[in-house]
């Protein structure tokens, strides 16, 4: 080994340890979107299921009853809900979860808090009840 051999052999490992660095952080990163496009289409999914669910609950107890039935539903996240029949679709974050309903569901509102009206002919609809928390 000449005194020429030590630089040289200094900059391959510092070359080589730069790449295996890079390889991680971009490996990292690629992790990270993914576990964040994941929980936006988990929070698509769940704001789907619960305004379905709750709009069904309301127009139940609304033709029941005979009288319209509000129920206030509120997320931790801005959501729009688009409800046309007979597909009613959740959007978070630019992520987009339609399913179809049962039964006659109207409305289209964005924001964290909704006001979900069931009606005495057995129909909901949808309206933004605000943004504000506490």
């Amino acid at each position: 080994m000449t005194a020429m051999d030590r630089p040289l052999i200094e900059i391959m490992i510092t070359v080589s340890l730069l790449c295996i660095s890079s390889l991680l952080i971009s490996s990292f990163a690629a992790q990270s979107w993914g576990v964040a496009v994941t929980m936006r289409e988990l929070a698509a999914e769940e704001a789907l299921r619960s305004v379905h669910s709750s709009a069904l609950s309301a127009a139940l107890e609304g033709n029941l009853s005979g009288t319209a039935v509000t129920v206030i539903i509120d997320f931790p996240y801005e959501v729009l809900i688009n409800a046309t029949p007979p597909v009613i679709t959740a959007s978070v974050a630019g992520v987009s979860r339609e399913a179809p309903s049962l039964i006659e569901i109207r409305g289209l509102c964005s924001g964290t808090v909704f006001n979900i009206t069931g009606l005495q002919n057995g129909t909901a609809l949808i309206s933004p009840a605000g943004t504000a928390r506490p």
